[in-house]
């Protein structure tokens, strides 16, 4: 009887801590600019500030009205980040959002917007970079 609650304790021990651990997801985001094209990953194109889609990948609108890139291959698997527009200056009268183009994404809006990308961490060690 003392192994059982013994055992049962340690599996709610484990999920609570699995649990905590997973909604502390950390993520990086950043501008998609010339400069920073290189740290896109390696399934993107960046040309004339609009991001293409390299061959068997495709972008895929969410709900959010944000964008992904997934894998068109295998089984449409999600390769990572989430791209959506923002104004680069604190401007409560612009209007960012994505647009989408033939073979990829750009931003319609405002002369403030701009791509940016987020990546969770997790999928940031498991993605292969651009190295320029």
């Amino acid at each position: 009887m003392k192994r059982t609650i013994l055992l049962a304790l340690t599996i709610c021990l484990f999920a609570s801590a699995n649990a905590q651990k997973k909604g502390n997801i950390k993520s990086k985001s950043f501008e998609i600019t010339e400069a920073t094209a290189k740290n896109l990953p390696k399934e993107v194109s960046f040309v004339n500030n609009k991001l293409f889609a390299k061959e068997g990948y495709k972008f895929e609108q969410l709900a959010s009205g944000d964008y992904k890139i997934i894998d068109i291959k295998n089984v449409n698997r999600e390769v990572s980040g989430t791209y959506k527009c923002n104004c680069r200056v604190a401007d409560p009268n612009s209007n960012c959002y994505p647009v989408s183009i033939p073979g990829g994404i750009g931003c319609g809006g405002t002369a403030c917007c701009s791509m940016v990308i987020t990546i969770d961490e997790t999928k940031m060690s498991n993605m292969q970079m651009k190295q320029n």
